[in-house]
């Protein structure tokens, strides 16, 4: 799918991503994978599944191995180009209920860069 995300969620009721996650919403499927436009698939999901009270946006999650031996969970990944302080809040948040409902941790710790400016992203 090489649609703008816009277009794809409005004009592309039957594409298999909207399929895909209208399974999921009915609790048909556990989840959805797609190697199409992510952008579309993120537009398509927050008009589908919604998101959470307090959430503004999706974010794609990702465990990494860590030196210790475990795993550490990273969130966005990319996909929001441009975030506010309090989206990246809302990210941590997110990343703290995922570590504790798929790893049972009961308090995990959670972390979003400090925001001074698009000069300093990743520094």
């Amino acid at each position: 799918m090489d649609d703008p995300p816009a277009s794809a969620l409005r004009a592309k009721r039957n594409s298999s991503m909207r399929v895909a996650l209208d399974l999921v919403k009915s609790g048909r499927a556990d989840a959805c994978v797609s190697a199409g436009n992510t952008g579309a698939l993120m537009a398509i999901a927050r008009f589908v599944l919604k998101t959470l009270d307090g959430i503004d946006r999706p974010a794609i999650a990702h465990m990494l191995p860590n030196e210790k031996g475990g795993s550490t969970t990273v969130l966005d990944l990319g996909a929001n180009v441009d975030c506010s302080a309090e989206q990246l809040v809302q990210f941590a948040m997110l990343g703290c209920a995922l570590v504790s409902a798929l790893q049972g941790r009961e308090r995990p710790t959670g972390r979003a860069p400090e925001c001074r400016g698009r000069g300093d992203q990743g520094q």
